[in-house]
């Protein structure tokens, strides 16, 4: 017997009713998918999503006031981001749908091959982030027991607090790093990555605040707002006129990020330097 599929739970933003209309037609007749509401506006797209939580939404790019691409940008500072497939009469704003994070983009009138095709990316994502859920747990449940040797309970208590692996993302894979790898952790475009001698790999964390109260205080540093390095990384700091400082890590300098004038100050003391 086949497996039954969790539905994708999906919401309808366009501001033209037919339009609405001619795509939930189509949506209601597909398999695995949950249509569980409409907004005709970026404002009350925005509203719908942060309290309904749409596994995907499917958004229009032209409308009056705050226009698709907007509520795109909007939703990068959200801890929440579903995903996102752009509607547009227009070809010429593939690039920008893009650069926001959209899973795909579909031309008016919709082709329903090119609507499937959405539909299963953002399957594909769905599944990939339960199977991430679950591995986080999994990695949770052996740190634990890794943890339970010879170490007073308050060393134990105080050690099972942090990460000592971090799952990343590359390609269709997911890979398990020790924190120990890491060089730095960064956030771009709304994107939390590690950076690793082997590369930058996106994270499962929504923000850098997230990510670093999991982290060992004693080895990662946050040096700047878009910045955490590892201090057992950190081969040089060279402080700048501006009264900030630029630090290196890894081996022959590979990798520079920026400590700002404060963190610095407290880092100073840190370091002793």
């Amino acid at each position: 017997m086949k497996d039954a599929r969790r539905a994708i739970r999906t919401l309808i933003v366009d501001d033209e009713p037919l339009a609405r209309d001619e795509l939930r037609y189509q949506l209601e007749h597909t398999p695995d998918i949950e249509v569980i509401g409409e907004a005709e506006n970026g404002i009350e797209a925005l509203k719908k999503i942060v309290a309904m939580h749409p596994d995907l939404v499917f958004l229009d790019i032209q409308m009056p006031g705050l226009d698709g691409l907007e509520v795109a940008r909007s939703l990068l500072r959200e801890s929440y981001r579903p995903a996102i497939v752009f509607l547009t009469a227009y070809s010429e704003h593939a690039v920008s749908a893009f650069q926001v994070h959209a899973i795909d983009y579909l031309l008016k009138p919709i082709d329903p091959d090119r609507l499937a095709d959405a539909i299963e990316k953002a399957r594909h994502i769905q599944e990939r982030e339960v199977a991430w859920r679950n591995l986080k747990k999994l990695l949770s449940i052996e740190e634990r027991a890794a943890q339970g040797g010879g170490d007073s309970p308050e060393r134990r208590e105080a050690a099972s607090r942090y990460l000592r692996k971090i799952s990343v993302k590359e390609r269709d894979r997911i890979l398990v790093l020790d924190t120990a790898e890491v060089l730095y952790i960064m956030i771009e475009d709304g994107i939390v990555f590690a950076v690793t001698t082997a590369g930058k790999f996106p994270t499962t964390f929504r923000s850098l605040d997230d990510i670093e109260r999991e982290l060992d205080p004693e080895v990662f540093w946050r040096t700047h707002r878009s910045y955490i390095a590892n201090l057992n990384a950190i081969v040089e700091i060279i402080p700048l006129f501006s009264g900030n400082f630029e630090i290196h890590l890894g081996k022959e300098k590979a990798h520079t990020i920026p400590l700002s004038r404060a963190q610095g100050k407290r880092l100073r003391k840190r370091l002793k330097f």
